[in-house]
């Protein structure tokens, strides 16, 4: 993660509505499910059209292989790329599909598998991998939201598909995932996305905020003017709501080591910095050959998500935590009048750029500061940075992705703006939009003792990178009687509803 100033100053206070308009999304999205050298598709009364010859109808257990650029179905053999339809759900190695199944080359041994399919029926797929289907039904049509304003920023981000399958993007799991309440917040919020200056907004989502949300700029140093700290309005609890870790200072000492801090033999690991949150946003790594500052997310991401499951921490004690809202802690929803649009948003694929010609030798040899440097030389666009740095266990994956499109094998983004600074951080008090009205609220004032000696026990709240929604948080304010707009409101003020 990239090394940036701070300069003291406070936010500023934003009196933002939540509005609904009429942006309804309707369309299919092409999923990528895979790449593979064989495997079984199942169905009954199948359609396989392919560019270049007839329709062919097909029914039960196929072996699909690939042979001398062409695609085998049962006894048969296709021009790639292929497409697959058929009135009820198809089987793909088992597991079951709505909509079309696509096949498309992908060398001479192997071809893609993909799932084009109405983006409301994917969603039906995505919901489970997120939140329990037992959950309350408005945070439920809240997460609903949130993954199809998702998927609707996202499209175009494998072209020619729209997304993955797997955690680069969001799980689809198909009808294994589908489930009967999930269904009804899908349909309860049909079409409905989340958009500021008319575009879908970044809608990031965690676990547990401990008590807190933050802002997006001092985790991953771009900010978005709906992503700014907020209290939770509802305490609650969760299993991470609190936690603690004890980690041998020699396994944190390999873990920096092996992503370029080193600083000899370490003698002490001090937050030297907290954001409005409390959030650890500087760590001091002090050792026998000299110091080293770095964020608290790349410290959190260089020993594992799942070991510090947030940089909300202290060490060597737990310190009482109150970033309590002193005004304005009773919300009143704006309602106004939708406004009427000439029509439809239809889900379209995003344009690409060209080859970056770029000195690669210039890159710099530290993984985060790889996807930073790729980032400012417009291979990633800052909202694809974003995605990458909250995801650290797929980090080898992106820079691959990266090299591709500096080789040009792979299409580049749209060219963006360059990555903003962060904005500075005020120091004890400060003011924080809840979507409704502005609210003052108290810094919370947390340890920054040292970690010292041969074990470090790290105290923490919270799961995840702390911005945008909190999953608990939403199932806190729904189990007090909210419901999904005011809990979108809370979350992403200033963005604008469609329904």
């Amino acid at each position: 993660m990239k090394k940036l100033p701070i300069v003291p100053v406070l936010i500023a206070a934003f009196i933002l509505s939540f509005s609904a308009e009429a942006l309804a999304v309707t369309g299919n999205v092409h999923i990528l499910l895979g790449t593979f050298t064989k495997g079984t598709l199942n169905g009954s009364s199948m359609t396989v059209k392919q560019t270049k010859g007839n329709s062919v109808i097909i029914s039960g257990a196929q072996n699909v292989t690939v042979k001398g650029g062409k695609l085998h179905i049962g006894t048969r053999s296709f021009t790639m790329p292929v497409s697959v339809i058929a009135s009820q759900p198809m089987s793909w190695n088992g597991s079951k599909y709505y909509g079309d199944i696509t096949f498309a080359s992908a060398g001479k041994n192997s071809f893609r598998v993909g799932s084009r399919l109405d983006i409301e029926l994917y969603l039906r797929g995505v919901l489970r991998a997120e939140m329990s289907p037992s959950w309350p039904m408005e945070a439920l049509k809240a997460q609903a939201v949130i993954a199809r304003t998702y998927a609707m920023r996202s499209i175009g981000k494998h072209k020619p598909y729209d997304l993955c399958a797997t955690t680069h993007c969001q799980v689809y799991k198909g009808l294994s995932a589908d489930d009967t309440r999930l269904a009804q917040a899908v349909n309860a919020t049909k079409g409905q996305v989340l958009r500021h200056g008319g575009q879908p907004a970044a809608t990031f989502f965690h676990s547990d905020s401990g008590g807190m949300v933050t802002r997006s700029g001092t985790v991953w140093g771009s900010d978005f003017p709906y992503l700014q700290p907020r209290v939770e309005p509802v305490k609650y609890t969760s299993p991470n709501t609190t936690w603690e870790k004890t980690l041998q200072m020699s396994q944190i000492q390999s873990q920096l080591s092996k992503n370029g801090v080193k600083v000899g033999t370490i003698k002490s690991i001090t937050p030297v910095r907290r954001d409005e949150s409390g959030r650890v946003h500087q760590i001091e790594i002090a050792g026998t050959a000299g110091k080293k500052t770095i964020t608290g997310a790349q410290f959190r991401t260089y020993m594992g998500a799942n070991e510090i499951k947030s940089t909300l921490f202290e060490i060597g004690t737990r310190s009482a935590y109150n970033p309590a809202v002193t005004t304005g802690q009773t919300p009143t929803p704006v309602v106004q009048t939708p406004k009427p649009k000439p029509a439809p948003a239809k889900v379209t694929a995003a344009q690409s750029g060209q080859k970056v010609d770029l000195d690669i030798s210039q890159m710099p040899k530290q993984k985060d500061e790889q996807l930073i440097w790729m980032t400012k030389n417009k291979v990633f666009t800052t909202q694809e940075l974003m995605e990458m740095l909250s995801k650290p266990e797929l980090k080898d994956q992106y820079i691959e992705i990266g090299k591709s499109r500096l080789k040009g094998t792979m299409p580049t983004p749209v060219r963006g703006s360059a990555l903003q600074q962060p904005q500075s951080l005020p120091t004890q008090t400060g003011t924080i939009t809840t979507g409704y009205s502005t609210s003052a609220y108290n810094t919370p004032k947390l340890s920054n003792a040292a970690g010292t000696g041969a074990k470090v026990t790290f105290y923490g709240r919270g799961w995840g990178h702390g911005v945008g929604m909190s999953q608990w948080g939403a199932k806190a304010l729904a189990e007090n009687n909210w419901n999904y707009t005011q809990i979108l409101a809370h979350y992403f003020p200033g963005t604008h509803l469609g329904q």
